[in-house]
């Protein structure tokens, strides 16, 4: 009898074991958990971005991959905590952003420079899924334009059978990273290549072709003189291009023909 009480005893150990592990979801040969509940991980990538741009420039976006490493399904949401400014990033063009981890999805995640300082901007995306958070650090170094035409481009008018079409001076702003003038430093400046329209340098107008180094004033300009030919036709002209460290610009204009004499029949072509 004592040997029956016994065996009886062991079985309900066993028994009981069993139940305490069907519970707590082990046993499985596949590890998988509670029903509804999925085992892998949330996943995003790259773990961190970094952007850089000028003030003047529209900076290109990058992407993040949200997923989970066990290709199970789940919803997500993003969100962003500023370190510094505010409003400069968006996930999808918003504040906020959300999904489903299978298939992957991919975020765009874009800065917006308007209004934004020169300087270190910081700040993190947070995503939460499956009980989960991630968190991507993201900064964004904005810098001043090394060079900027000043105007960015023109309309020049001329009237048929002129001889000459007014010259005009442009400005090159060099500038420091930080903002203050680029005192003596340099650009490559010249005429724009299949150009109709001839360009110079200072009273001799001297063309610039193949480029030629100009060195800025204190206040880190660089003047040069735009002098037309009489062989373009109404159109749109690049005029000049200038490049400094890896900043690459264009001068544009426009050539409009006026008719002076509205009684006659009309001369511009």
């Amino acid at each position: 009898m004592l040997h029956n009480l016994i065996g009886n005893t062991r079985s309900m150990i066993v028994v009981m074991a069993i139940a305490i592990l069907a519970s707590c979801g082990g046993g499985g040969a596949d590890g998988g958990g509670s029903p509804g509940v999925p085992s892998g991980s949330l996943s995003v990538s790259p773990a961190a971005l970094s952007f850089s741009g000028f003030t003047d420039t529209t900076t290109s976006p990058e992407n993040l991959t949200i997923s989970d490493t066990a290709s199970n399904s789940y919803s997500w949401s993003g969100s962003i905590i500023y370190q510094s400014s505010s409003g400069w990033l968006q996930l999808n063009g918003n504040a906020i952003a959300a999904g489903q981890t299978v298939p992957a999805q991919q975020v765009s995640v874009s800065v917006d420079n308007a209004s934004l300082p020169i300087g270190v901007h910081s700040a993190s995306i947070v995503i939460l899924g499956n009980g989960k958070t991630v968190t991507i650090p993201v900064s964004y170094t904005l810098t001043a334009p090394p060079i900027t035409f000043s105007p960015l481009g023109v309309v020049q008018t001329y009237s048929p059978g002129s001889t000459t079409i007014a010259s005009q001076q442009v400005m090159l702003i060099l500038r420091n990273p930080q903002g203050t003038p680029a005192s003596s430093g340099t650009v490559l400046v010249s005429n724009a290549n299949g150009s109709q329209i001839f360009s110079g340098w200072g009273p001799g107008a001297t063309l610039l072709s193949p480029p030629v180094p100009l060195t800025a004033d204190a206040a880190g300009i660089v003047y040069v003189t735009v002098n037309y030919s009489l062989g373009p036709v109404v159109g749109d002209y690049t005029v000049l291009e200038a490049w400094r460290d890896t900043a690459y610009k264009t001068f544009g204009v426009t050539l409009v023909c006026a008719d002076p004499d509205l009684s006659q029949p009309p001369a511009c072509p």
